[in-house]
């Protein structure tokens, strides 16, 4: 669906990033695992709030870009 959209490509990198950000947190190898998030809590919450910024950026450029519908 979103190769189809009539978005830039920057716009579908972004989404693209999201996506596999987002599927690496709801489909996890190990659920009972915390090791890692235990061991890199300062990574892991930088790591979250570039991709909220991301997010945001992302979903107000697609708001914006069509503002003639």
């Amino acid at each position: 669906m979103t190769e189809n959209a009539p978005i830039s490509s920057e716009l579908k990198r972004n989404i693209h990033i999201l996506r596999r950000y987002r599927n690496k947190w709801v489909h996890v190898n190990d659920p009972e695992d915390d090791q890692y998030l235990l061991d890199n809590p300062e990574y892991i919450e930088e790591e979250q709030e570039e991709m909220a910024k991301l997010a945001i950026r992302t979903m107000l450029q697609i708001l914006y870009q069509e503002q003639d519908v």
